[in-house]
């Protein structure tokens, strides 16, 4: 009896025991959730055990965020004896911080930095442990808003999963964060959810979660932002700054300069001295991936302001920094698709050599037993009856596997030419970005460029010098909406509101404004829009033209003549400058005409330049409609 009673008591303060260890565990990750790193004793994990080596490389990069410190490098250097024997928590925070090591440090291994923390997903799924669901998803989550690696229904997927899992207030404001930005990234602003953004903003006024205050704070003001409501955008981003100096530890500097980025976006159409007061103060040191891709808008957003304030070499410079980081950053996000796409084919591949050395394998074993079965006597030839009766029944099931190998391969490859598309659409997105913004911004400056000139040349002559600064502000303020509609991914202006002709004609007549070139523009037939694509296309065509002819021309008129026949539209730009050879237009380099005829020949149209050195440039292009 008295065993009995201590078999009991042992077994009891054994189950006690190992409930407390795992409730500290669990305590651990919520105190990394709420970034509580003063509460955690580093001195509490001096063990050298694998899953305390993880618990203190995830405080020292809590702390911090500074991933190129060396001390980081070590998560690489893990060996899977070492992840196999350790704890549920240590393989957890292993996939948890190799993830994070990818995600932060670099921009061509996100899809490693995904597949590290659907890994950390699946440990806790296992575990049956909402604690640990609710942080794997929240990384899957934040990788996905911040480099769309998902599509729409795979990030509604891991939504509805978090939104399931949320076991505490603070879950459910992340999860309904999370769906908040889901459905911003529609820039839709009618699916804005004006409910769960008040609840969120209610536990941001009366929490001191820093961290999670401030990116709720930043998330509102960028909706106001889409709004054009700057003033309310600027007060929402003064105060995500407010509770991001309440943090004791470095790692505030990545939302740091999130905020001080787009709060200087804000200030553009308001104050550009306090944009360029702004952007001075951010430190220009960057800790890890995401600062140094912020880094590109403080070239755009400084190249905005020295055009505005007439520095246009300085604007000049910042805007080439900004193209080249962009171009940089859209190499990163194609490499990741061609890494994914790579990985699938190579699991193709293995999975079809896995099947061809079994079939050889089961051939071999077929010859054997055929060679064998001359050796038996009569009476084992009904067994071998039998066995060769069950050996067809086997082929038969292997072909039919084979049928089904096959139709799963020819899915994959469909799969894979599906993401080849999207690799090709990104890289026409980048050439058209690069594009835009020689024709469309380089256009706009080159006009602003040329009235500065003639003020600086006659500015004792002039008698309407306000008339002509103001035109030239005219020439800046469009650029800038220019460029800032690009860096809000928006595709509208003069011609999406109006149409083509009228596009064209302001264009012609602040082009004009100097007096040094006359433009004329005629149009014949064009009595209804067009497709958007193609009218943009043509105003870009035309603004490339009006460029080479203000660049090169030293002409002092030109014209600008559109005809709509029946099924074909004909444009003539003339002008009577010094001319120039037509065999030299493919031995230069640029976006000139070279790129013009690409253009043209998407739309299955001519190009045809009739160029006299000294008599002056005639350019016909028709385009099928």
């Amino acid at each position: 009896m008295r065993l009995a009673i201590l078999i009991v008591l042992c077994f009891t303060f054994f189950s006690a025991s190992k409930f407390n260890q795992a409730e500290e565990k669990e305590a651990i990750i919520i105190a990394f959730r709420d970034y509580k790193l003063s509460s955690i004793s580093e001195k509490d994990y001096a063990n050298p055990t694998f899953e305390n080596k993880m618990i203190l490389w995830r405080i020292q990069f809590l702390k911090n965020f500074n991933i190129y410190n060396p001390y980081f490098d070590s998560i690489e250097k893990v060996t899977k004896n070492q992840v196999a024997k350790t704890t549920v928590l240590g393989s957890f925070l292993y996939e948890i911080n190799l993830g994070d090591y990818y995600f932060y440090r670099f921009s061509d291994k996100l899809i490693e930095a995904r597949n590290h923390y659907v890994s950390a997903l699946e440990i806790a799924e296992k575990e049956n442990s909402k604690i640990l669901i609710c942080e794997a998803l929240r990384k899957i989550l934040e990788l996905n808003r911040s480099d769309y690696l998902f599509n729409n229904t795979t990030s509604k997927l891991y939504l509805k999963k978090y939104l399931e899992s949320a076991f505490d207030e603070t879950e459910k404001v992340y999860a309904n964060y999370f769906k908040l930005i889901l459905e911003f990234q529609y820039r839709d602003l009618d699916r804005w959810n004006h409910e769960k953004a008040n609840e969120i903003l209610a536990f941001a006024n009366s929490s001191n979660n820093s961290y999670l205050n401030a990116i709720i704070y930043q998330l509102i003001a960028s909706y106001f932002d889409e709004k054009k409501e700057e003033q309310k955008a600027i007060k929402f981003e003064n105060t995500a700054l407010k509770e991001l100096r309440k943090i004791t530890f470095p790692y505030n500097s990545t939302l740091l300069k999130r905020s001080k980025l787009a709060k200087a976006r804000f200030f553009l159409p308001i104050n550009v001295d306090s944009v360029t007061q702004i952007l001075s103060s951010i430190d220009k040191t960057d800790y890890n991936r995401i600062e140094k891709e912020y880094s590109k808008y403080r070239f755009l957003y400084q190249s905005i302001a020295d055009s505005i304030q007439s520095n246009y070499k300085g604007a000049y410079q910042n805007l080439i920094n900004f193209t080249i980081a962009l171009e940089e950053e859209t190499y990163n996000r194609s490499e990741n698709k061609y890494k994914e796409l790579e990985t699938k084919y190579q699991t193709t591949e293995k999975e079809k050599q896995i099947l061809i050395e079994q079939q050889k394998k089961k051939q071999n074993q077929n010859i054997a037993i055929a060679l064998g079965g001359g050796l038996f006597t009569v009476s084992v030839i009904g067994f071998l009856l039998y066995k060769n009766t069950k050996r067809k029944q086997r082929i038969a099931e292997q072909e039919k596997e084979l049928e089904i190998q096959k139709k799963e391969k020819i899915l994959k490859d469909q799969e894979l030419l599906a993401i080849d598309a999207m690799i090709a659409g990104q890289e026409k997105e980048r050439e058209r970005l690069a594009s835009d913004l020689h024709d469309s911004v380089g256009a706009t400056l080159s006009a602003a460029k040329l009235q500065f000139d003639h003020l600086s040349k006659n500015k004792d002559k002039l008698e309407s010098m306000e008339e002509l600064f103001q035109k030239t502000g005219i020439l800046l303020d469009e650029a800038y909406k220019e460029v800032r509609s690009m860096a809000h991914l928006k595709n509208s202006g003069v011609i999406a509101k109006k149409g083509l002709l009228p596009a064209i004609s302001t264009f012609a007549k602040n082009a004009s404004a100097t007096g040094q070139l006359t433009i004329d523009v005629q149009d014949f037939g064009l009595d209804e829009r067009l497709d958007p694509s193609m009218e943009i296309t043509i105003f870009r065509i035309i603004q490339e033209l009006v460029t080479n002819i203000i660049k090169h021309s030293e002409a002092s008129e030109a014209s600008i003549s559109i005809t709509q026949h029946k099924e074909m539209l004909s444009i003539i730009v003339e002008d009577n400058g010094k001319g120039f050879d037509p065999r030299e237009i493919h031995s230069k380099e640029g976006l000139g005409l070279s790129n013009i005829e690409k253009r043209i020949e998407h739309f299955e149209g001519t190009l045809e330049v009739d160029s006299t050195i000294n008599k002056g440039t005639s350019i016909l292009i028709e385009i099928p409609i």
